[in-house]
């Protein structure tokens, strides 16, 4: 469960097929105003879309970024409702509650999410049940940047970049 790539309790997705030389761009924990329109930008120009996993009180408090995040031509995924690094330790219903609460809004905005990433990446033997009921794929990461929050940002391109390989 500690290890995002293991699909010990359920399938997990954390990588692709790629051909070439191509990654899935993913972020998570948005949307942030501080940072999203900065990010948008980064991303147009590189004509790169994305899939930003949010978390449904940031989305809740913040309507208008997930309509440019939209706009923008980007895909949008379920990250919980409150970003409980302890979640899958709660109960089902919990579990549960968290991540419908967070489909319920996101189709307010016209989004069926079908994918859904845990915080922290972490799953639980509850999981795979809740999801079936959802209709919801686990999503995790094949690399990532202990960025701890965005506390530890220096060199984080070349983190990245280091551990980066073709369907990451």
């Amino acid at each position: 469960p500690f290890f995002p790539q293991a699909g010990f309790f359920l399938p997990v997705i954390s990588r692709g097929r790629a051909a070439g030389k191509a990654v899935a761009l993913t972020f998570d924990d948005g949307p942030d105003p501080d940072v999203i329109f900065l990010l948008l930008d980064l991303l147009q120009r590189y004509e790169a879309p994305a899939t930003f996993f949010v978390i449904g009180k940031k989305a809740e408090g913040n309507p208008e970024l997930i309509r440019e995040i939209l706009l923008q031509g980007h895909a949008i995924g379920n990250h919980s409702y409150r970003h409980d690094p302890l979640l899958m330790l709660r109960s089902s219903a919990r579990l549960t509650e968290e991540i419908a609460r967070t489909q319920q809004l996101l189709a307010n905005f016209g989004i069926r999410s079908l994918i859904f990433r845990p915080p922290v990446g972490i799953t639980n033997p509850r999981l795979p049940k809740v999801l079936k009921g959802l209709r919801l794929d686990c999503i995790t990461f094949s690399c990532r940047a202990y960025d701890f929050g965005n506390r530890r940002i220096a060199d984080l391109a070349k983190i990245i970049l280091r551990k980066i390989h073709p369907g990451a």
